[in-house]
């Protein structure tokens, strides 16, 4: 995940911080998925379709991944920001 993350380009997703944590309360039959919750340094809209291209370059397109802005998704990011692991030395490596 760090090294899409990296790809990521701070002109159209300005990274302030990044957390991530595996999502394993699922139901019975769904898989784990992967939560990344981006907290921008910039007021804009976070472009998620930028980030899962970076992530796709990586990781099969089977695997899910739930992306959002940390300071407007209030029932994840408390605990995100709890439990998860923070990614630290986002930047740009073209």
């Amino acid at each position: 995940i760090i090294k899409a993350l990296q790809k990521t380009d701070l002109n159209i997703v300005p990274v302030k911080n990044v957390y991530t944590a595996l999502f394993v309360n699922v139901e019975e039959y769904q898989e784990p998925y992967f939560v990344i919750g981006i907290e921008l340094s910039k007021q804009i809209d976070l472009n998620i379709e930028h980030i899962k291209t970076n992530l796709n370059k990586y990781f099969y397109k089977h695997v899910e991944f739930e992306i959002f802005e940390i300071n407007e998704n209030d029932e994840y990011s408390e605990k995100l920001i709890e439990q998860g692991e923070k990614i630290n030395g986002i930047k740009n490596v073209w």
